[in-house]
């Protein structure tokens, strides 16, 4: 919250905004179905969206500078839940599939999806790196 520029904005407000975008109460239903199915298409999936298994509907939203990481999703499983992580102030700034931000946000999100849905666990597989969009050929 110590940010004081556009298009900037923190966990706690990204969390009830994808609520009301769900919701469909932020726009008419019809713009917030199509934000809803621009965020369940997402091209950087390899945040928050790869520590759900496949099947399982997601609505995602990821953010990177040099300095930061951040993602929000919210995942429409068994058991329904919004995620937002933001990391700040990194000394690993490399824009690297294996950048610490990257692994902060996969570990807490695979930690979430485990504990709140024990009956379905999951686990990236450590072979799943290689498809990710963030690092590939990226030096």
């Amino acid at each position: 919250e110590g940010y004081m520029n556009m298009g900037v904005t923190t966990p706690r407000q990204m969390g009830p905004l994808l609520e009301l975008i769900y919701r469909r109460k932020v726009a008419s239903p019809e713009a917030c179905d199509r934000m809803l199915r621009i965020m369940s298409h997402q091209y950087w999936d390899d945040f928050l969206e790869s520590t759900v298994p496949p099947g399982v509907a997601t609505f995602g939203k990821v953010g990177a500078l040099n300095r930061s990481r951040s993602s929000i999703i919210l995942v429409n499983g068994p058991t329904p839940y919004i995620l937002s992580i933001y990391t700040d102030n990194a000394v690993d700034q490399s824009w690297k599939d294996e950048n610490e931000g990257h692994q902060t946000i996969r570990a807490m999100g695979t930690k979430v999806w485990n504990t709140l849905n024990p009956a379905m666990p999951y686990v990236p597989g450590e072979k799943a790196k290689k498809y990710y969009p963030t690092g590939a050929g990226v030096e």
